[in-house]
């Protein structure tokens, strides 16, 4: 498994950037392999929008280092793309792989062969997180309001101490969530898994 989550310079792919990535990446029974972290440089045609700065607490100066967005891009790519790896992240396909996949078509990188190739998948905890609370409400703790907010889950169930909104930080909430609900009900978790596999 591959958890990974992005902050962005705003929420559209066609006219913002990624500036941060993080992910861990884990073996099947989610224990820790690796690790990695990557600013990326403002690109000098952004704008980034205000209230994406304030949601990631990133100012100017943050985001004016790090590598090029091509050279981060080929990297992320690359790590995207290892035989039978499974990428997910919280929310990810609404949000996080569409940015991905527009940053890999601007720098001249498949943008889908991450989907598809080499037996890899995407999925999505959010979907996964869903389900578990329709069906299995005794596997964490809920809150009345927002129950899928992953800001919610972790201020409910102590999962990682870090502030929200930072990926690196996010990427640990899942991957804690994720250890919790596959150890809860591990059938479950996989035939969910799979539901993934297009």
């Amino acid at each position: 498994y591959l958890f990974y989550d992005l902050e962005t310079t705003g929420l559209c792919e066609s006219f913002d950037q990624i500036v941060r990535f993080a992910a861990i990446l884990s073996d099947e029974n989610l224990n820790v392999i690796d690790r990695y972290e990557i600013s990326i440089q403002l690109r000098p045609d952004i704008v980034p929008s205000p209230y994406a700065l304030i949601i990631t607490r990133l100012g100017i100066n943050d985001i004016t280092n790090g590598l090029s967005e091509y050279d981060a891009l080929n990297q992320i790519h690359k790590i995207f793309n290892r035989p039978k790896e499974i990428n997910l992240g919280y929310n990810s396909l609404n949000f996080d792989n569409n940015m991905l996949r527009f940053g890999f078509y601007r720098n001249l990188l498949d943008p889908y062969s991450h989907q598809y190739k080499n037996g890899a998948f995407r999925a999505d905890v959010m979907n996964i997180n869903l389900l578990y609370y329709l069906y299995k409400t005794d596997a964490i703790k809920w809150t009345n309001e927002k129950p899928m907010k992953l800001e919610n889950i972790n201020n409910c169930n102590n999962f990682f101490d870090g502030k929200s909104h930072d990926a690196m930080v996010d990427v640990e909430i899942t991957l804690a969530l994720c250890r919790v609900l596959r150890s809860h009900d591990k059938r479950m978790w996989d035939y969910l898994i799979g539901g993934f596999i297009k």
